[in-house]
């Protein structure tokens, strides 16, 4: 089975060493972390829908432990929204999006006290958010919707896995968060303020891969993105196997995960093909807005060339006659 754990960026040179068995170029290391959307990944894990001789999927804490763990070359692929994938392009690593994994439609939340009502009630309050990841950017994004300054709030940094002992401090008025943590925090009586549902299509997650370990493996990255079309394959077919085990990972109930997969619009093969086309793909638009306005918000240095930032080379080969499950050769 994959090597995984809860790795804080501490543990992350213990890592290293699990993989000094084998050439780096052989095995194609992914990290994930405890996120709804990430949950096929770990799915096509437990049923070995991938050659583990091939793919080690590794948890890690957080988006920000992820995007360490890249720019350190610790990891060669990973799941991230696609914000956290312009950062790490902002660092100097060279990545392609293989996959759009999803759009958050509803799924990325600000979520506050009781005695918060609105958005507007932030105003000169103190919010917990994961600065370095996808939770600036909503938060910067809620604001500008509601036309509040960032000066008129206090933001305090906490990653996304710390926030449900956060928010049951007296800390903070409010937290960005997501599932599995979001739903939790309604659970103890928090309030949602703001979610991603009133900013449709502006967040997504993707899986990325680095440029030089495309080049040497293409068939093992291959493999990887089949891997996800196998997982969601198998959901569909076994619902019931599925959301079991997508509970017991995200650690709800079983009524709240099939709750949190509806915040989720998760692209077929086909719309995928549509999405990453080199040429023509519909996805370069939403990168290159949410690129501006990430520039524009002190979140990226500048803008970037990002040649071959996408690619639908790795997705698997369409058969015309068949349905999407069954297109996966």
């Amino acid at each position: 089975m994959a090597k995984k754990a809860i790795l804080s960026v501490l543990f992350l040179f213990i890592l290293i060493s699990s993989f000094c068995s084998r050439p780096k170029e052989d095995i194609l290391r992914v990290s994930i972390h405890n996120f709804t959307g990430y949950a096929p990944f770990e799915l096509a894990d437990k049923y070995n829908l991938y050659d583990h001789d091939k793919i080690h999927l590794i948890e890690l804490a957080s988006s920000t432990t992820a995007i360490r763990a890249m720019s350190n070359d610790i990891v060669d692929a990973a799941a991230l929204t696609l914000d956290e994938a312009l950062r790490l392009v902002d660092r100097g690593i060279e990545i392609t999006i293989v996959l759009v994994i999803d759009f958050s439609n509803g799924a990325d939340m600000i979520i506050g006290k009781p005695y918060i009502h609105n958005m507007l009630d932030l105003k000169n309050k103190k919010i917990g958010v994961e600065i370095s990841s996808l939770g600036s950017f909503a938060l910067l994004r809620a604001l500008e919707k509601y036309n509040i300054r960032i000066e008129e709030i206090s933001v305090s940094n906490f990653e996304v896995h710390e926030q449900v002992n956060a928010y049951k401090s007296n800390n903070f008025d409010a937290v960005v968060t997501h599932d599995p943590f979001s739903t939790k925090i309604l659970n103890m009586g928090g309030r949602k303020l703001f979610s991603s549902k009133e900013i449709p299509y502006e967040i997504s997650d993707v899986l990325v891969i680095r440029t030089d370990y495309l080049k040497k493996n293409p068939k093992n990255s291959r493999h990887l993105v089949e891997s996800w079309y196998r997982a969601l394959e198998y959901a569909e077919k076994n619902p019931e196997n599925a959301f079991d085990l997508y509970s017991k990972y995200l650690g709800l109930s079983l009524h709240e995960t099939k709750e949190s997969f509806k915040l989720f619009i998760i692209p077929d093969l086909h719309e995928n093909y549509k999405l990453l086309d080199s040429k023509n793909g519909s996805f370069h638009a939403t990168v290159r807005k949410l690129e501006s306005f990430m520039v524009k918000q002190n979140l990226l240095s500048a803008p970037h060339s990002l040649e071959n930032f996408l690619s639908e080379a790795y997705l698997p080969e369409i058969n015309a006659s068949s349905t999407d499950t069954e297109k996966i050769r």
